[in-house]
């Protein structure tokens, strides 16, 4: 399994960064090639523990992903 880990040092508060990166579909979207979409819903936030989404990078690779950890506003996996 891939694991990500991303550091980046910023102003802004805890809440504010944690809600910008587990926005899915709006984080992927910066990214040229690559869009997201939530296929199910969360509990109890959309973005949140149990939400699956699609990944798509490029025309050729789509995966799904589960968020299977979920602890705002310190992580998510």
């Amino acid at each position: 399994m891939a694991k990500v880990r991303v550091t980046q040092h910023t102003a802004k508060d805890l809440n504010t960064v944690f809600d910008s990166i587990s926005d899915h579909e709006t984080f992927l979207s910066r990214f040229p090639g690559r869009q997201a979409q939530v296929i199910i819903s969360g509990n109890p936030e959309r973005n949140g523990l149990g939400c699956f989404r699609e990944v798509l990078v490029g025309k050729k690779i789509r995966y799904l992903e589960e968020i299977t950890e979920w602890s705002r506003p310190a992580s998510f996996g």
